[in-house]
């Protein structure tokens, strides 16, 4: 008997396939996600340092304008953090919508690969029944034989 070959072999490769690129885009969003929450950490950081510089100014009686300049920092440092915040949460919304893409993938490819397993075990099936009906004829001729022997 010939051997066991799913028909929807190059579809299922397909789908293997595109489950690799949403898996490749979801953790490229991922990437990305992790290096907004850094960057986040770094103007906080940036910006708690700058406070502190203004407190340790104010203390030694600084000039206006050397105020004016501090707030002037910490306002496009504030403007930033919310840049940045709005972009973490709209690459946490394309995240999300990439997980779900990655997840309908993996359920296509999934019922593609159960479909193939329940063919070869039918397949193994039919050629076991065959091979006992095989053995079954070759037993038979032999004890014909053997009775007119």
């Amino acid at each position: 008997m010939r051997k066991f070959q799913f028909n929807l072999q190059p579809v299922l490769s397909l789908r293997r396939q595109a489950q690799r690129l949403k898996q490749k885009e979801f953790a490229d969003v991922v990437q990305e996600i992790r290096r907004c929450e850094r960057d986040i950490m770094c103007v906080l950081s940036e910006r708690e340092a700058a406070q502190k510089g203004l407190r340790l100014a104010q203390q030694r009686r600084i000039e206006p304008r050397q105020v004016v300049f501090h707030l002037s920092f910490l306002n496009h440092l504030d403007g930033r953090l919310n840049r940045l915040r709005e972009e973490l949460l709209a690459l946490s919304r394309k995240a999300e919508k990439k997980r779900l893409e990655l997840v309908e993938a993996s359920k296509k490819k999934k019922s593609l690969e159960k479909l193939r397993e329940r063919r070869k075990v039918e397949y193994e099936y039919e050629a076991g029944r065959e091979e006992r009906k095989m053995f079954d004829e070759v037993g038979g001729i032999y004890k014909q034989r053997a009775r007119q022997g």
